[in-house]
């Protein structure tokens, strides 16, 4: 009789797919003779090793530069571009508040309207508790109704080239008449690169600069200032210009770091003097 129980067995060691294995009484193991095997390449492969070498190194550095680039001079081509658009032969002047010291309310208006500024009466919008003038000067180069809207919506949802068009060559003034009077005006400025030169830039530009310095440093809000005194007619005033980031102000896509929001404000104690 046929014996057909080993009809259908393979030998492990010979069988396609499978491991081989070495007996050894009457244990099998897995034939480790395959890890013994060189690891070092084959030289007919060294050419296609060194050329996909070369490729990854090429990739690697071009990538690299790419990064470094960007971190590096985005920045700068962004400020740039940006400044392009403020320098598009606007107005930028910002008036001098100790030229308003002898100034009512209804001495405003009139001073707008002769200077020739285009402008939005705030309060008109929204009225404020606090500020009996409320006046958003408008760039030369914007409609009423252009910037008005633009205004209103939001600075903040503004695309980046209406919003520095909006805010290079505009500026806010409110004054606030509670025990004397405070005058505010506030503006962005695209030139200067950190808070000290934004700072000494607009002391310079209210006639500031060679006045009394009392104190400088950061504000609650983290905001950089410095503060001052100074005399006019035999009155005294104190003064202090304070500056942040643009960016934390109004957060528009595509602002500089580098641009400050730049505020100066002018007081005045009756009870002081």
């Amino acid at each position: 009789m046929t014996d057909h129980s080993k009809r259908n067995k393979k030998d492990p060691a010979t069988s396609k797919g499978k491991l081989k294995t070495v007996r050894q009484g009457e244990i099998n193991y897995i034939d480790a003779s395959s890890l013994s095997r060189s690891l070092t390449m084959p030289k007919k492969n060294y050419p296609i090793m060194l050329a996909i070498l070369a490729v990854a190194v090429v990739a690697a550095c071009g990538l690299g530069f790419a990064i470094n680039y960007n971190i590096v001079h985005g920045e700068d081509r962004l400020k740039a571009q940006v400044l392009e658009i403020a320098n598009r032969g606007v107005d930028t002047e910002v008036p001098k508040l100790t030229d308003f010291v002898d100034y009512s309310d209804a001495d405003f208006a009139p001073y707008m309207e002769s200077a020739g500024y285009a402008y939005v009466d705030m309060n008109e919008i929204n009225k404020s508790p606090d500020f009996t003038i409320d006046y958003f000067k408008l760039p030369s180069d914007m409609s009423v109704e252009e910037a008005e809207g633009a205004y209103t919506n939001g600075i903040s949802s503004l695309d980046t080239e209406t919003a520095v068009k909006l805010l290079s060559g505009s500026w806010r003034l409110t004054v606030n008449r509670a025990g004397g009077f405070s005058y505010n005006i506030r503006y962005a400025d695209f030139e200067s690169d950190n808070p000290n030169s934004a700072i000494q830039k607009a002391m310079e530009e209210q006639g500031l600069a060679d006045t009394t310095l009392t104190e400088s440093g950061k504000d609650r809000t983290g905001n950089q200032f410095q503060s001052g005194e100074v005399e006019i007619d035999g009155y005294h005033y104190t003064w202090t210009v304070s500056v942040c980031k643009l960016k934390d102000a109004y957060r528009v896509s595509g602002i500089p770091g580098s641009s400050q929001y730049v505020g100066v404000r002018l007081n005045y104690d009756r009870s002081a003097q």
